[in-house]
């Protein structure tokens, strides 16, 4: 399964409404993950321009694209950015890919 950050931030409707009603957020984020195939791995509240970070795993970019959806359509955040994380094991594999890729570029740049 592909692993992806998601970085987010909420309306102010929806932190009023979570003032009102305390509610456990990472249980409702496990079950929406769950409910696209994926498995939430951490969840995090943050300090900065974020108000959380999450990290999940989804069986592929649909199902993270139909979560998205999903979670954006509540109107319930402001901010929703994901991003697929890279294994570190893969990256040996990504550089000699790009190394053979490379050769049929032709870069705008004069060597």
């Amino acid at each position: 399964m592909a692993k992806y950050m998601v970085l987010f931030s909420y309306t102010a409707e929806a932190v009023a409404g979570m003032e009102r009603h305390p509610r456990d957020r990472a249980e409702i984020v496990t079950k929406l993950f769950e409910a696209a195939g994926g498995r939430l791995e951490s969840f995090h509240w943050m300090l900065g321009p974020y108000d959380g970070m999450l990290v999940a795993e989804m069986p592929d970019s649909s199902a993270m694209a139909s979560t998205a959806l999903a979670v954006v359509g509540s109107h319930a955040l402001k901010t929703f950015e994901s991003y697929e994380l890279i294994p570190h094991a893969d990256i040996a594999g990504i550089e000699a890919k790009a190394r053979e890729v490379a050769r049929s570029y032709e870069s705008p740049i004069e060597s």
